[in-house]
């Protein structure tokens, strides 16, 4: 009976024993798995930190250009206000020369409605002379109308 119960004392021990081992076992296959994923989380984070350092590169290069794309803009900004000046300038100049060949139509429309008049009236000893002078104004005024319509 004593050999019984030392057999039954050693197998309740193996069998402790055997418990404990499959429990470290099953430990160490949790262990394994939660290994694996922080494996694998590690990974995704390094990806992640390498993405995050690109994005803070770009930012950081976007920072130093600032100053020069100011200076850049602030150079085109200058050269088209003297662009604009220019060209209102030039307007001016054009609006100015029509209205002084405006005037001078006037005149020579005035002077030639004028001679046109005195061409007219028969009493006049002239007419051959009035004549030429009306073929020239009116040369002269078609001239202005053409200098006129290509200004």
């Amino acid at each position: 009976m004593i050999g019984q119960r030392r057999d039954a004392i050693a197998h309740r021990i193996l069998s402790a024993r055997l418990h404990y081992f499959k429990e470290l076992k099953n430990e160490l296959v949790d262990m394994l798995w939660e290994l694996e994923a922080i494996i694998i989380e590690n990974h995704f984070l390094k990806q992640l930190q390498l993405r995050h350092l690109k994005a803070i590169g770009k930012y950081e290069n976007s920072q130093n250009n600032l100053p020069q794309l100011t200076i850049k803009h602030q150079n085109e900004v200058r050269n088209l206000r003297q662009l604009l000046r220019k060209s209102q300038e030039k307007e001016r100049a054009v609006s100015r020369k029509l209205r002084e060949t405006d005037g001078e139509l006037l005149k020579t429309r005035d002077t030639l409605q004028a001679l046109q008049k005195l061409s007219e009236d028969k009493n006049l000893a002239e007419r051959e002379e009035l004549t030429q002078r009306l073929s020239a104004l009116t040369t002269k005024m078609e001239a202005n109308d053409k200098k006129i319509q290509n200004s």
